[in-house]
C-alpha cells in the first residue's frame, strides 16, 4: 500500500521518494537520526539502493548512527515513519534531472 513503509517495500515505487525525503531532511543530527531509523527499517536492497542516491558525507553520517542505533520505542518508530510519510507524500520533488540521474 502506498505511503505504508515496512521491510517488504518495492524498489520501483518507493526508492526515489524515500532517496528525495531522506536527502532533503538531514540538515541536523536529530534528522540523521531520524533518517537512520528509516534507512534500518528498509530492505537491504533498497537500503544500498538509497545510500547510492547520497552524497557521501551524508551516507557516512547516516551509516554511523545506523551503528549505533539502540532499541527505540514503538510509539517513536511510528512517529518518525509517520512523520517522513507525510514528507513523502507532500513533497514537491519526487523527480528532475538530478533524481534520474
Amino acid at each position: 500500500m502506498p505511503g505504508q513503509y515496512s521491510r517488504n517495500l518495492t524498489v520501483q515505487s518507493e526508492a526515489p521518494t524515500v532517496t528525495t525525503v531522506v536527502e532533503e531532511s538531514i540538515s541536523n543530527r536529530r534528522n540523521i537520526c531520524k533518517a537512520a531509523v528509516i534507512i534500518a527499517s528498509l530492505d537491504i536492497d533498497l537500503a544500498a539502493q538509497v545510500c547510492t542516491r547520497l552524497n557521501e558525507s551524508l551516507v557516512r553520517a547516516i551509516a554511523d548512527e545506523v551503528a549505533h542505533l539502540d532499541s527505540i520505542s514503538t510509539t517513536k518508530y511510528r512517529q518518525i515513519l509517520e512523520e517522513f510519510s507525510a514528507s513523502a507524500l507532500h513533497s514537491e520533488r519526487l523527480g528532475g534531472l538530478k533524481m534520474a540521474q
